[in-house]
């Protein structure tokens, strides 16, 4: 598979991919945070910032 760096994409674009992704994630979120609700669940959400490298090993820092 050949590598996609090369290829540029314009950084305001990359800015409104995420905006949206974050809002379509939030709404669901706050689904699951209902659902569980209804059915008397703890639900946490949890944010862990980081870089890419780190992603699978922030939410275990919580600890």
């Amino acid at each position: 598979m050949r590598s996609m760096s090369r290829y540029h994409q314009p950084e305001d674009l990359i800015r409104e991919h995420l905006r949206h992704a974050q809002a379509e994630a939030d709404d669901v979120l706050r689904q699951a945070g209902a659902a569980a609700a209804d059915r008397s669940v703890s639900f946490e959400r949890p944010c862990a910032v980081g870089p890419l490298e780190r992603l699978p090993v922030l939410p275990r820092r919580r600890g």
